[in-house]
């Protein structure tokens, strides 16, 4: 009884979460009483939209480079350093989830519209909005990442044998958390890939990204961006299920047993 309530219960909760990408499907692909692949094959013919998806791509994995570089060394440090500055340090990632995103568009135009740093209104600015934008997603996969090692044992084994703090960190620590941090960068660049408010309000049309032309084109064409948004929700998908089996391969190579020789 308990099985037959958990399938119904997981039947439900995967009905909700495609529900909206069956239903753009259903309304891009059948056209009057025929199916058409008509309005998917227009967008490739369209200049713009190759454009703004290869705008939007650069743009998140640039998110994910800032996230991956900059991001992971300093939580480590502060992981195996400062381990009183931890609860700290999870509270303030959790501010973009409480600050909106049109606040956090108008505090990066009031600080960057000038002085050493003019990025207001150019697409450098967008790689580390957005690497704050997901930092709260990238903290969590990363920290847990880290939790599952014994951390201070690595780091004084790695000195024992002469091993400096960036080497401990990207040859002991980074290859034995590679699928936390693979993870968090796959949150990143989902959330880099959809992101609007932030794009349009400091970027606007300068720089037309894959959700700012999406907007524009549904205005006089619906048919044309429902098109985009189930492309979109496509690709998340993909890109999903090649990490995930990268992820599962990766474990599995790690957790077979060394074979020994006579």
């Amino acid at each position: 009884m308990r099985k037959a309530v958990h399938r119904i219960v997981l039947v439900l909760i995967t009905a909700v979460l495609l529900s909206p990408m069956l239903m753009l499907l259903w309304a891009t692909l059948h056209v009057g009483i025929h199916w058409s692949l008509a309005s998917y094959i227009g967008l490739f013919h369209d200049g713009h939209f190759r454009r703004a998806m290869g705008r939007s791509i650069v743009v998140s994995l640039g998110a994910v480079a800032v996230s991956t570089i900059i991001l992971s060394p300093s939580l480590y440090l502060v992981y195996s350093r400062f381990p009183k500055l931890l609860g700290f340090t999870e509270g303030l990632t959790l501010m973009p989830f409480v600050i909106p995103g049109v606040s956090l568009a108008i505090g990066y135009i009031t600080v960057y519209s000038s002085g050493p740093f003019p990025l207001s209104e150019t697409p450098i600015l967008l790689p580390f909005a957005f690497s704050i934008l997901g930092l709260p997603f990238f903290f969590r996969s990363y920290l847990n990442g880290l939790r599952t090692l014994q951390v201070r044992v690595l780091a004084d084994a790695a000195a024992s044998v002469g091993c400096g703090w960036w080497r401990t960190f990207l040859q002991v620590i980074v290859p034995n958390v590679f699928p936390a941090i693979l993870g968090g960068a796959l949150l990143v660049f989902a959330l880099s890939m959809g992101e609007f408010v932030i794009t349009d309000l400091t970027v606007g049309t300068v720089f037309s990204t894959f959700p700012v032309y999406m907007d524009s084109i549904f205005m006089y064409n619906p048919s044309e961006g429902a098109s985009m948004a189930a492309l979109s929700y496509l690709i998340t998908i993909m890109v999903v299920m090649m990490v995930g089996l990268f992820v599962s391969s990766v474990m599995l190579r790690k957790s077979r047993p060394i074979k020994r020789s006579d």
